[in-house]
């Protein structure tokens, strides 16, 4: 979710994960946040990309940067 004009109202800002139940999306749970915090900003999601390595690579057009997200087995 990319994120609202300033003029608008907040929203987005974040990854979220649909889940599907058979062939119909059951929820929708958030999965990275805080490119926002109260009125600050510090970026906007715009895609993302599956590495090779197994991490996600998110683009960033507020702050003009990709974002690594990994997986750490408990």
């Amino acid at each position: 979710m990319h994120g609202s004009r300033p003029e608008l109202p907040h929203a987005g800002y974040k990854l979220v994960r649909v889940v599907f139940r058979g062939d119909r999306p059951a929820t929708i749970e958030d999965f990275a946040t805080g490119w926002r915090r109260d009125s600050r900003v510090w970026g906007r999601p715009v895609d993302i990309v599956a590495g090779h390595d197994g991490a996600m690579y998110v683009s960033d057009d507020h702050g003009g940067r990709i974002v690594r997200i990994t997986f750490r087995a408990r």
